[in-house]
Formats: C-alpha cells, sequence, structure tokens
C-alpha cells in the first residue's frame, strides 16, 4: 500500500466538483424508518475533504483501485453519516460488508454522491473502511461522463470528519485487472457503446 498523492493535476476537476449546486447527492438512505438527510452545511460551502487518487494512476487510463483506512470510535454510535463519489464508479465497504456503490451517473456540472448512515455497521474499538474504484478510461461506455480517476469522502459533521479523504488514506493499483473486448467494433464492423469489458488474472 502506498500514500496518496493528493494533487490532482485538473484544477478544472476541483473547481466543477466543489462547485455548489453542481455537486448533487442522488439518494438518501434510511435508517430505523427515519430519513437521513444531507447537513444543510454541505451545500452552501467547501468541502473539507479532498478528491484523492493514486500516484501512478494514469488520469484518464483504464484502472482498478482498493483505497483503504483504519480508524477507531470509543462506542458504537446511533448514526455515522458519510457522502461519498467517485469518478468512475465505486463500491464501499465497511468492516468486509458491502453497504453501497455508485456514484449514479453525472457529468462535469452535475456530479452525484450517495449518502450512506454506516453506523450499524461500526462496533466499539476498530474499524475498517475500503472501496473498490475503478476507470474505464477511453473504453468506458459512450454514455460514461469522466474527468479523471478520483475518490471522495466526506463526514456529515465533525464525528464523521475522521474519514474524509486525506493523506491517511492508503490505495493499491490492482494490476490483476486489464480491459477486453476492446476491439469488438472492428470485429463485428458495427458501432459499440457499451464499452469495453475486464479480463482478471486470478
Amino acid at each position: 500500500m502506498v500514500k496518496i498523492n493528493l494533487i490532482m493535476k485538473h484544477l478544472f476537476f476541483l473547481f466543477i466538483l466543489f462547485s455548489f449546486p453542481g455537486l448533487s447527492y442522488s439518494q438518501s438512505v434510511k435508517e430505523s424508518n427515519e430519513k437521513i438527510n444531507i447537513n444543510p452545511a454541505l451545500l452552501s460551502s467547501t468541502w473539507n475533504a479532498q478528491w484523492i487518487t493514486c500516484p501512478e494512476a494514469p488520469a484518464r487510463g483504464y484502472g482498478v483501485y482498493h483505497f483503504r483506512k483504519s480508524f477507531s470510535i470509543t462506542e458504537k454510535p446511533t448514526h455515522f453519516i458519510i457522502h461519498v463519489s467517485a469518478d468512475n464508479r465505486y463500491k464501499l465497504y465497511i468492516n468486509g460488508e458491502e453497504v453501497g456503490k455508485g456514484p449514479a451517473r453525472s457529468d462535469l456540472y452535475n456530479w452525484n454522491f450517495e449518502i450512506y448512515d454506516i453506523a450499524s455497521r461500526l462496533s466499539s474499538g476498530k474499524n475498517s473502511i475500503a472501496v473498490l474504484v475503478w476507470n474505464m478510461g477511453v473504453d468506458g461506455p459512450v454514455a460514461q461522463i469522466s474527468n479523471q480517476t478520483g475518490f471522495l469522502l466526506q463526514g456529515d459533521k465533525k464525528a464523521e470528519e475522521v474519514l474524509n479523504t486525506d493523506t491517511s488514506w492508503k490505495v493499491l493499483h490492482d494490476i490483476a485487472y486489464k480491459p477486453c473486448a476492446i476491439e469488438m467494433g472492428s470485429i463485428l464492423n458495427s458501432y459499440m457503446a457499451i464499452g469495453a469489458g475486464d479480463a482478471v488474472t486470478g
């Protein structure tokens, strides 16, 4: 695992995604029949979390990445709300259990994020959060809007900001994955809009 390079090379990406109301949420999560709403302050000011990536990752190339952080809490909380997004896509795991995926398909002027209340998945003491992020790059579906590989997590309030994306996160580039079926358009003599597939070396 290597420390994450926080310097994103394209300031336009940061400007668009941190400009409000351009960053929009796609869902809210219900816990015990209670609707969980986003902290209003997050819709009217810049987030403390930073977009992070993998140091050796090609900004717009194909890649699969494992982000991870360990953290401790003194007692099991009633609510623990986080807001998550990625370019292109992610799967979120808390203590080894998948809890969600996203983001909803976006454009550079309206980038979506998901809201999760992960309190029920936490325990007092040490916990772990892991996120699988992938970018299909130039081999992605035609409908997939993208700028460059990135991952973002913002805690809803002060207590949850322990998980904000910053230099405390670790990342691993999973080189077992490669794009495949990238020549199907020419093979079938057809226009292909679905994008490539994944070949995995086990």
